[in-house]
């Protein structure tokens, strides 16, 4: 008897189960789909360039938002070429208002994201001025890439260099010099 009413447990219980793993699998498609499709943007208008790959801007809520962009990697404030990223990013954004879709928050609690100036691809703009690398590691956009190679073809901002220093290179290599005068230091009475 008692195995019977156990059976017919399973049996009502499972076609619930499944109706409702079913509803529950439906609508967490239909979330995440719907995400990547209606990414979330914030828009707002450029107060300050801090170097070729960041900016920052108040919101229509007067708020400020730091904003990195996703795709490049400019030069880094040490290396050749960060004056001229900067001064170019500067001129084509500062006071304008502009769209970020956001991708994330980085360690730094910058938004992270694609910028754009109306229709146009600011991250574009600066790898195909051959003022940013195109950073493949976070993007891989082709025509990002196909951006690079173009301006690396006709040797134009960074390009103009013999060797170029990629900025995550750039910043490594900045490291590992600090790193004995770190370690200097902590063994210093």
């Amino acid at each position: 008897m008692v195995q019977k009413k156990i059976f017919h447990t399973r049996t009502t219980i499972r076609p619930f189960l499944n109706s409702r793993m079913i509803k529950l699998f439906a609508l967490f498609f239909f979330l995440f789909h719907s995400a990547g499709v209606h990414a979330e943007t914030i828009q707002g208008v450029v107060v300050k360039v801090y170097d070729g790959d960041t900016i920052s801007i108040i919101t229509p809520n007067m708020e400020e938002c730091c904003i990195r962009l996703q795709a490049v990697d400019a030069p880094e404030k040490d290396q050749p070429g960060y004056r001229e990223a900067q001064i170019f990013l500067a001129k084509l954004l500062h006071g304008q208002t502009v769209h970020c879709v956001i991708d994330k928050l980085d360690k730094f609690n910058r938004t992270v994201g694609r910028l754009y100036l109306g229709e146009t691809d600011v991250e574009y703009r600066l790898i195909r001025a051959g003022m940013a690398w195109h950073y493949e590691y976070y993007n891989q956009e082709e025509k990002l890439a196909q951006a690079q190679k173009k301006a690396q073809a006709q040797k134009i901002g960074i390009w103009k260099q013999k060797n170029p220093i990629p900025p995550y290179q750039w910043r490594k290599m900045q490291e590992e010099k600090l790193l004995p005068e770190i370690q200097n230091f902590r063994n210093t009475p």
